[in-house]
């Protein structure tokens, strides 16, 4: 899984700094678009970030401020500090510039005025706290908040949106397995944000990950919460998709889907 180069980050502590310090050394200064050292200090920390794995650079989602900035840096990053894939812009930190010790915090996001988010720290020292922890792979997420976070995925969602709110056959009265459709339904994101507001009301610790997952504290939590909200929100009892629950160890367990 390649990472996207975002200006997200800022340095967690004097590793980091110190690491930042080291590689602006390697930015040639004269060049028209290095000369500013505060965005030159925001791009490095982007670059120096990336950490989980392969960074991609992709020149046309940066804005048009920093965009010479970032292609400048790289230039003159390529060789000391950073490796480059044949014929992409597709680049990967050298182990020396990737100590575990450097961590990296992302910038502060305007409250909405509900209960902060948990932090999202990954086992290479970054730490999420504006929602974007989906571009890491489960396995490589440490802590969700203080705890050792589990992944409850509902399977084949769309599907079982259409079975129970707009009321589509069932395979059976149980399942534990069912194929997705094709088209999104349009309700699925009202149902994901109602179970991710409801648990925040109830003090549990729960993430949106990816198009249907939860990181949590709670598993049987959540699958209790998100039965509750389809009762709340289709007027129709007895309903729960079906659940796929990674634990810490990498354990998967299957809640079986019902419709009675």
């Amino acid at each position: 899984m390649n990472t996207l180069l975002t200006l997200k980050w800022q340095p967690h502590g004097t590793e980091a700094e110190h690491l930042i310090s080291l590689v602006s050394e390697h930015l040639d200064k004269r060049k028209k678009h290095l000369k500013d050292d505060t965005r030159n200090r925001d791009v490095l920390t982007a670059i120096l970030a990336a950490r989980g794995g392969p960074l991609e650079v992709r020149y046309s989602t940066l804005p048009k401020d920093v965009k010479e900035a970032v292609r400048e840096a790289v230039e003159c990053l390529c060789g000391p500090v950073l490796t480059q894939e044949k014929g992409t812009s597709t680049y990967a930190l050298r182990p020396e510039f990737s100590p575990h010790g450097a961590r990296f915090i992302t910038k502060v996001v305007e409250g909405d005025g509900k209960r902060p988010l948990p932090t999202v720290t990954t086992t290479f020292g970054t730490i999420y706290r504006d929602g974007t922890h989906g571009e890491v792979p489960f396995e490589r997420i440490a802590l969700l908040g203080f705890v050792k976070p589990s992944l409850v995925r509902i399977v084949a969602p769309h599907r079982h949106w259409g079975m129970f709110v707009d009321s589509d056959p069932v395979p059976s009265r149980q399942w534990r397995d069912i194929e997705e459709v094709q088209a999104p339904h349009p309700s699925h994101e009202e149902i994901m944000g109602l179970v991710l507001d409801t648990a925040h009301l109830r003090g549990f610790v729960v993430h949106r990950y990816g198009e249907a997952g939860f990181l949590t504290n709670n598993p049987d939590g959540v699958g209790f919460i998100l039965d509750e909200v389809l009762t709340r929100f289709t007027g129709k009892a007895g309903q729960k998709p079906l659940l796929n629950t990674t634990d810490i160890y990498g354990r998967e367990h299957i809640r079986w889907g019902m419709k009675q």
